[in-house]
């Protein structure tokens, strides 16, 4: 698991740069639901704030 802080703020800017394209979707996230669930929290998480108010 990679779990470090910075590759947290990784997946909060992928998940905001993912949001804010058109064509983006969930179904994108790069990160492995068992390998590195806490990574694709955060990067879900980002894209679905990004997506209904902007910035988070």
């Amino acid at each position: 698991m990679q779990g470090t802080f910075s590759g947290s703020e990784q997946a909060r800017d992928d998940g905001i740069a993912a949001g804010k394209e058109p064509s983006g979707s969930l179904d994108h996230c790069p990160y492995d639901e068992y390998e590195d669930p806490i990574l694709r929290a955060i990067w879900q998480n980002a894209f679905v704030t990004s997506r209904l108010y902007g910035e988070p």
